[in-house]
């Protein structure tokens, strides 16, 4: 389909004629006419005459911009905010995680702009996280961190590779040995999910404490006992790895 500054006259006008006085849709306009159905709802939108605006016949009140509608709508964008407050607290979490769970198919640019300046912006733009690499460095007196985006970053490696920098591969320093972490992690998110479930902002002391109790006791037993007679087999996985973390 041609663009739209070499769509002609007769079309423009043929395709106004038929969204107008037809009262066809854009995707029939689209069909008719051989237009996008970009284009089309360009097209009828607004009427320019004479380089002044002419209100649509369409209803009554203010001319809307031209182009496409908008496509997020109300309850889309709620369902957004819902998700983000439940992944902001994600470390890789990325703009195609967030349109995943919200079965989305497009984002608005101001809330592009928002996720990536605030959230994902070691996920689209790593050369940033590399970017502030020799400062860290000095502030941190050259000590090494445990899981540091900064150090375990292939271009960080790559750059201190090239400054003949001793590189070591430091496991971690608490490997997950405890099976009640599992179980305060399970708890976390449940705790989270249903704050967001009944929109709880603010709560006192008394009130998560008894939330905390409540959730706690009506964990299923099975979950309980599987991770704690996964003890042993933490224990020779990580004397197999060598001390590095595991993922259970």
């Amino acid at each position: 389909m041609a663009s739209y500054s070499l769509i002609s006259p007769e079309s423009k006008a043929y395709a106004r004629l038929l969204r107008e006085r037809e009262n066809l849709s854009v995707r029939q306009v689209a069909k008719l006419t051989g237009i996008s159905k970009s284009s089309v709802s360009r097209i009828c939108s607004k009427r320019l005459l004479w380089g002044e605006a002419l209100p649509s016949t369409h209803g009554e009140g203010p001319v809307r911009k031209r182009g496409r509608p908008p496509k997020l709508s109300v309850r889309q964008k709620r369902a957004i905010l819902k998700e983000l407050r439940k992944t902001r607290s994600e470390g890789q979490f990325s703009v195609r995680t967030l349109r995943t769970k919200c079965e989305l198919h497009t984002v608005s640019r101001e809330q592009y702009l928002d996720f990536s300046t605030r959230v994902v912006i070691s996920t689209i733009k790593p050369e940033r996280r590399v970017s502030y690499f020799p400062r860290t460095c000095i502030n941190a007196g050259n000590s090494p961190e445990e899981l540091n985006g900064l150090e375990n970053s292939k271009k960080a490696i790559k750059t201190l590779s090239r400054m003949d920098a001793t590189i070591f591969k430091i496991p971690p320093r608490s490997p997950d040995l405890n099976p009640i972490e599992n179980i305060f992690k399970l708890l976390g998110d449940k705790l989270k999910y249903d704050a967001i479930e009944n929109n709880i902002e603010f709560e006192t002391f008394r009130a998560f404490r008894s939330r905390v109790v409540t959730t706690l006791l009506q964990m299923p037993r099975a979950i309980i006992d599987k991770t704690i007679a996964s003890m042993g087999k933490r224990i020779d996985e990580i004397i197999r790895r060598k001390g590095e973390r595991l993922k259970y």
